[in-house]
């Protein structure tokens, strides 16, 4: 009966172990997400505006910036205000780097 508690407790101490490293993986990474509408589009300046709600982000896009629309590469230049769309980027900064912009419906 010991040794079958004691199995259990180290397999929960190694379960509580993996969750936390893999917690503080997803908080160093620093990517966050946002899903809103097209508000603004300067592809001279490589941003891209989202609106959700009472919340406005500036997205800038650079050559790494994975941009989708159906399952197929399109540029900014294909994203237009009012698009619905989801982006996923970081924080750098006072900007916003967007890693990747995926319009979900016109």
């Amino acid at each position: 009966m010991k040794k079958i508690t004691a199995v259990f407790l180290a397999m929960v101490l190694i379960m509580f172990f993996v969750v936390s490293v893999n917690a503080s993986e997803k908080k160093s990474s620093g990517a966050r997400q946002i899903t809103g509408s097209v508000s603004d589009v300067n592809a001279a300046n490589n941003t891209v505006t989202v609106k959700k709600k009472d919340t406005v982000i500036i997205l800038t896009t650079d050559d790494k910036t994975k941009v989708a629309q159906c399952n197929e590469g399109v540029s900014i230049n294909d994203i237009k205000v009012g698009d619905k769309i989801t982006a996923s980027y970081k924080e750098a900064g006072e900007s916003n780097a967007a890693q990747s912009i995926t319009v979900t419906n016109k």
